[in-house]
């Protein structure tokens, strides 16, 4: 069974972010004020809503300032991948690099002529 709400958003009598009681009234003081808001609410820290203030934050932009936002949020997400990759990139290399370290080592130590313990122990202490 479906259950609907209506809301009669100039019938809402919360004035102030803070008057609000439940994230459902904050989430209504919104869709009230959001156009005439100067700024966001200081007691407002619900990541949930953060996609709304984006929203807003963009609709009032010129269409070359909406431009210049979408190229910045282009360049940051594609630096951040670069980063992530790079970052796996060097994971791999340095475990190859450890790996052939740690043969060579053995290899050396084998060389050496020392027991199995002895070998063994010596890898354990490197």
């Amino acid at each position: 069974m479906m259950h609907m709400v209506y809301l009669m958003l100039p019938r809402f009598g919360r004035e102030n972010w803070d008057d609000c009681r439940d994230a459902f009234e904050q989430l209504v003081f919104l869709f009230k004020k959001i156009d005439t808001l100067p700024e966001r609410p200081g007691g407002c820290k619900d990541r949930a809503l953060e996609a709304i203030f984006e929203s807003a934050k963009i609709s009032n932009l010129s269409q070359e300032e909406v431009m210049e936002y979408e190229r910045q949020k282009k360049f940051i997400s594609d630096y951040a991948a670069a980063l992530a990759y790079a970052g796996e990139e060097g994971e791999k290399r340095g475990d190859k690099r450890g790996e052939a370290r740690l043969l060579n080592r053995v290899k050396e130590l084998v060389k050496s002529g020392l027991s199995a313990e002895e070998l063994l122990e010596r890898l354990e202490n490197r």
